[in-house]
């Protein structure tokens, strides 16, 4: 292994180890040739070591794109081992090549205790998001433009400078923490695992006698809270730091570590559910939720199907909403978990960034349900959850399950114009904390009461029929005259929403009992209930819709503006401003058929 061990001498990070440490890596390093076009791991599969090119060519691969490309010198595979997640691509070998095995826990080893090596991953992802900046400009900056006040940065643990180091090493482990700040005469010091290694230990001192003052590190690098997380990564590569302090005005706030940074980074709906799982306060909660946005737009922008990143967004909030309410019940020293209803867009799971929360609290044994419901009220806001509040503040509204059931069959019986638009919404529902079979059973009597009486279809199509699409008489799109949003047209009112409430009244007419669209429109056409062409037709300008729908809403993101659903049609391209047009004629062509075989003319 002598050809290994001068090869590893040369070769970033770990020219920088002492010899001790590379002669010890050697002896444990698996060789491995792989033949042209062998996969050396695949996609989900579990990350077991870092690889290093000895020789050869090797590139990591995702959906048929090449992702990198690979020489002799590079290490790869060193993402999942820092954040602990299966392998989210493929690597293959080009043309016949040796790769140097690094078990997982070898690496972790160095990762952890050498600056050195931690410091050159870190600087690997800081120019991988420069590069993601760079070529996606369009991608509301990623995350290098998120200040840090908005991260879930670790509390500061401070200690006094006369403090021995002993006290330093307690309250590091009883707080689990990796780093202490140190009150000096002048501002703080910080004192990290590594400083108590090689200036306590190492020195041979004694840490009942040796002060905190005495082994901190001084001056402090630090940042205001409100500085760009792009600024602390510069900072860490020029200081060749892990550790960046955030301040407000002069007050440390929290300590970033390079660790987060990497984590932060690689952000998708599994780390960020467990992320949301482990949490134990409403304000860690509140960041989480922050981040979301920005997993959520990236998401957005790199998948493009309407269908997913709907789906996706309800995900999230379904993640986030359990946890509110843990955090509720352990408010009023609670364990009866309750049950919750969503409805309208987040129960179709069609969510968007504009799409305002419609959710209620199933009513259980205990007495203090309503009390529950204020509280999760009150907490949905402090997170800044968009919610239609009198859902959970209103005692009409927190029912048994039974006592929604009789509500929805009066409904049914004696439908109301006056409020059907809302009513509407109700027949989007979904559960969460039901069991299945009876959330099925539930909607199953729904539709079988619907079917019984033939009174509320033609209210709930009449309520379809009545939102009109911005067509003129001569193809013209009619767009706002005045106010902030002039010269644009609300794409979710003038399309989106009849198209739903299209395919909604379909649906409960044919006893469907999917509450997504997309999934509605296939069981129409599976049930012989619309042709094939006209499913097709349906999927195509729903899709459409919503896609034009979420990039006005990412845009308003990157203009750092609120979401809202207001297109300005002469932003388009020919092309697409020619098929909104169709499409709107599609919409209405669709509510004259409603219009008829309803006929509505006499409910009006």
């Amino acid at each position: 292994m002598l050809d290994a061990e001068r090869f590893i001498r040369e070769v970033p990070p770990f020219r920088g180890l002492p010899s001790s440490v590379i002669a010890t890596l050697v002896e444990k390093i698996k060789v491995k040739v792989y033949p042209k076009n062998e996969v050396i791991y695949r996609e989900k599969d579990l990350p077991e070591y870092l690889y290093l090119v000895r020789k050869g060519y090797v590139v990591l691969e995702k959906e048929g794109t090449i992702l990198d490309q690979l020489q002799e010198g590079e290490t790869f595979g060193y993402l999942p081992l820092i954040t602990d997640q299966e392998l989210d691509h493929s690597a293959r070998a080009v043309e016949d090549t040796v790769v140097f095995l690094i078990k997982k826990e070898d690496f972790l080893k160095l990762f952890q205790n050498y600056s050195v090596v931690q410091s050159f991953y870190t600087q690997k992802l800081a120019q991988k998001l420069a590069e993601a900046l760079n070529q996606k400009k369009d991608q509301w900056g990623t995350f290098s433009s998120v200040p840090l006040s908005k991260l879930n940065l670790k509390p500061p643990v401070i200690v006094e400078g006369e403090n021995s180091v002993e006290k330093v090493i307690q309250e590091m482990v009883e707080k689990n923490v990796t780093a202490c700040l140190v009150k000096l005469e002048k501002g703080y010091g910080i004192i990290t695992e590594r400083d108590v290694i090689k200036k306590l230990l190492y020195q041979g001192l004694d840490k009942k006698e040796t002060k905190a003052k005495n082994i901190a590190s001084f001056p402090l690098v630090y940042l205001e809270k409100e500085a760009p997380l792009s600024q602390a990564m510069l900072l860490m590569t020029q200081h060749r730091i892990r550790k960046i302090v955030v301040v407000d005005e002069g007050i440390p706030v929290g300590i970033l570590e390079d660790t987060d940074i990497i984590s932060l980074g690689s952000k998708n709906l599994i780390t960020i559910t467990k992320e949301i799982e482990r949490t134990n306060s409403l304000e860690e909660l509140k960041k989480i939720y922050y981040h979301c946005f920005y997993s959520a737009i990236d998401f957005a922008i790199k998948e493009k199907d309407p269908e997913l990143i709907g789906r996706y967004l309800s995900e999230i909030r379904d993640g986030i909403i359990k946890k509110v309410v843990l955090l509720t019940l352990s408010e009023r020293n609670l364990s009866l978990l309750p049950s919750l209803m969503v409805i309208g867009a987040h129960g179709r799971r069609e969510a968007s960034f504009k799409t305002k929360l419609k959710i209620f609290l199933i009513k259980n044994l205990s007495e203090e349900t309503f009390e529950v419901a204020l509280l999760l009220a009150k907490n949905l806001k402090f997170l800044g959850v968009e919610i239609e509040e009198e859902y959970l503040t209103q005692p009409y509204w927190v029912k048994t399950l039974n006592e929604w059931e009789k509500t929805f069959s009066h409904w049914i019986a004696y439908p109301d114009l006056k409020d059907i638009g809302k009513k509407a919404n109700f027949f989007d529902l979904r559960f969460i904390g039901v069991e299945p079979k009876e959330a099925d059973l539930f909607y199953q009597n729904i539709l079988q009461k619907i079917k019984k009486t033939d009174r509320i279809l033609p209210y709930l199509a009449l309520d379809a029929v009545k939102l009109k699409t911005p067509l003129g008489l001569f193809k013209e799109l009619l767009v706002e005259k005045s106010g902030p949003f002039k010269g644009k047209l609300n794409l979710f009112k003038s399309g989106v929403l009849p198209l739903v409430c299209l395919v909604r009244v379909l649906s409960l007419e044919q006893g469907i009992k999917n509450v997504n669209t997309f999934k509605r429109i296939s069981r129409l056409e599976s049930s012989g209930s619309i042709r094939p062409e006209t499913a097709k037709d349906l999927k195509e300008a729903y899709k459409f819709l919503t896609t034009l729908r979420f990039k006005v809403q990412i845009d308003n993101f990157k203009r750092e503006q609120e979401p809202h659903d207001y297109l300005d049609p002469s932003e388009l391209e020919k092309g697409d401003l020619n098929l909104l047009k169709e499409v709107f004629k599609f919409i209405e062509n669709l509510q004259k058929m409603l219009f008829e075989k309803y006929r509505l003319s006499y409910l009006r």
